[in-house]
């Protein structure tokens, strides 16, 4: 099975095996993989000069209930590994997402110290990624299990960088999300909303520091709106991931999908700017389109479609490693088999 083969599953699941898109939609081809492509040879060229033990970023963002930016991403990924090009992905999803789910499982929520204890049994973020796959909510639930389901098969080293949040809100319980909160505008704030101005920038630190952390290239997967701010001048480009990443001097590219939408707020003459990435704007927030993932079909790289049985095989293992924990003081490692 070649790399391409892997992804490929019946995704008429998804919209039923009798749906048919009308005639006009189903003709049409939208083939992404030359902007992924573009990408990778932007981002190998960048990798030529890079030093392999300091971090150095590529910035994918997407408007999450869009199939086709994640997909894109995907893309990149894949052409990446064809090239030869090691890398680590960053996602946009609580960096304590599995001691969260082992806190409910246990009851053991005030025993944060267990995070960092968890961080070192999951190098890889494999253990992140089956939690994700089993429990995560997701505004785009399809698209971004795929993803977390190809990066698990494919066993690509992978970390969550993000703030820990519930739902709409961020967790200031959190030791290293309330540390980071030093740098909000409002510091002695007890709550705050995901999407807020305080909120967006300390998250934005906070993917950054965790990626200028590692060593060589770091994908990181994101909302477009993270990498150079919101339109919303309350969200300037002196809060965003590219430029928290800027000054600390890191090699950078960036890819904002469709980024005429952020007209005004990019930077001119931008070096690290990849200029007109662009990917078919269909699939809204109602939900993921049928229609589109019939014409990502037919432009040759169709979705992998997690099975239900699949994310229950997740749970099931995630819940028996968190009844191996509960009640060690020191975290013992998974089983390999795992």
């Amino acid at each position: 099975m070649n790399r391409r083969d892997f992804i490929r599953t019946g995704l008429m699941a998804a919209a039923g095996a009798t749906f048919s898109p009308p005639l006009a939609l189903a003709q049409a081809r939208y083939d992404l993989r030359p902007e992924a492509e573009r990408i990778a040879g932007h981002t190998r060229a960048m990798m030529q000069n890079a030093d392999p033990e300091k971090p150095a970023a590529l910035l994918i963002g997407e408007t999450h209930p869009k199939p086709a930016h994640v997909l894109l991403g995907m893309l990149v990924l894949e052409t990446l590994q064809e090239q030869g090009i090691p890398f680590t992905v960053a996602v946009e999803l609580p960096h304590d997402t599995v001691f969260k789910q082992f806190a409910a499982y246990s009851g053991r929520l005030n025993e944060r110290h267990l995070i960092a204890q968890i961080a070192q049994q999951d190098p890889q973020g494999q253990l992140a990624l089956r939690t994700a796959m089993g429990w995560q909510k997701s505004i785009a639930q399809l698209s971004h299990e795929t993803l977390w389901h190809y990066l698990l098969e494919r066993q690509i080293p992978t970390f969550f960088n993000d703030c820990s949040w519930k739902e709409s809100w961020m967790d200031l319980r959190d030791p290293e999300t309330a540390r980071h909160k030093s740098d909000s505008v409002r510091p002695n704030a007890v709550t705050m909303s995901l999407t807020s101005v305080e909120a967006v920038r300390i998250r934005n630190i906070m993917m950054a520091d965790k990626i200028l952390a590692r060593k060589g290239l770091v994908v990181q997967l994101c909302g477009s709106a993270h990498i150079y701010g919101m339109r919303d001048p309350a969200h300037p480009y002196a809060y965003s991931l590219s430029a928290r990443l800027n000054a600390a001097h890191c090699p950078m590219l960036a890819a904002p999908i469709n980024a005429s939408t952020y007209a005004g707020i990019l930077p001119e003459n931008d070096p690290a700017l990849i200029p007109g990435v662009t990917v078919p704007h269909m699939g809204g927030s109602n939900g993921e389109s049928p229609v589109l993932i019939n014409l990502l079909r037919s432009s040759g790289m169709d979705l992998l479609l997690p099975a239900t049985q699949q994310k229950e095989e997740c749970k099931t293992a995630m819940t028996r490693l968190f009844m191996q924990w509960h009640g060690e003081r020191k975290l013992s490692a998974p089983a390999a088999t795992l």
